[in-house]
């Protein structure tokens, strides 16, 4: 009976702490680099402190939500690949109806693209009343989308001179526009996916249709004049007091890629 007792309130205990949700994965364009920001978000958080509950969305969209949490020790890594195989994926409806069985304290988003830094998993958790962990949800739908975010900071920088093509335009009217309208070298990019992913440097508009054709399989298409100069992220985060604070600049240096 002891033991018994003991084991009780060692779960009690358990239960007491706050749970911080993160999710990871999403969209096969952004899923290498969320699952490695996953994977390393959740060996930071102090699990001797918080529950950790990892969420992998898969490239379909569907949620694989574990009923535990991450042990306090042991490889990270390892852990999180095995929860992949034990857990079957629901629809988002399903799966957050699993998610919200036990009390949510912070929900901190790692999914790129559609369906995460859209700004939708903010929606939910706005909706829940769950305090989202980093920028504001206007600031993800602006920043994810490459278009729009070019828009909002032309008052402030230099941007290149752009236009976007959604998939609903025919194949044969978004190439004939692109041809009026620029001139290479230019660079046809997704909307929406992590970095560089997908991008074509077209050199020659011999190139054109099959390259347009590639991205607007899966996304919406930005067409992007070429300017050469420094490649610069600047990270912009709040301090204690609230105030907003710009970390040192970072050079992206080209190695291995053509741009």
């Amino acid at each position: 009976m002891a033991s018994g007792w003991s084991f009780k309130r060692v779960i009690m205990r358990d239960m007491a702490k706050p749970r911080v949700v993160v999710f990871y994965g999403g969209e096969m364009a952004n899923a290498d680099l969320s699952m490695q920001s996953g994977l390393w978000v959740c060996e930071c958080i102090p699990r001797s402190t918080y529950d950790v509950t990892p969420v992998e969305v898969t490239a379909d969209g569907k949620w694989k939500v574990p009923l535990g949490t991450l042990p306090r020790s042991g490889a990270v890594s390892t852990t999180l690949q095995r929860l992949s195989q034990a857990t079957r994926a629901l629809p988002p409806a399903q799966a957050l109806e699993r998610l919200v069985q036990r009390p949510i304290e912070a929900l901190l988003t790692l999914l790129r693209g559609k369906g995460g830094d859209d700004g939708s998993v903010h929606a939910i958790a706005s909706l829940l009343g769950v305090p989202v962990v980093g920028s504001s949800q206007r600031a993800f739908q602006q920043a994810s989308d490459k278009h729009l975010f070019g828009q909002v900071v032309s008052d402030v920088a230099a941007t290149p001179y752009s236009r976007r093509f959604t998939r609903k335009i025919p194949l044969d009217s978004v190439v004939d526009e692109i041809r009026e309208d620029f001139l290479p070298p230019l660079f046809l990019k997704p909307a929406s996916a992590e970095g560089s992913f997908g991008t074509e440097y077209i050199e020659s508009l011999d190139d054109l249709r099959s390259s347009v054709s590639k991205i607007l399989a899966f996304d919406d298409l930005l067409v992007q004049e070429r300017i050469a100069g420094p490649e610069l992220s600047v990270s912009i985060t709040q301090d204690a007091r609230g105030n907003v604070v710009a970390l040192p600049p970072t050079v992206v240096k080209q190695e291995k890629a053509p741009f």
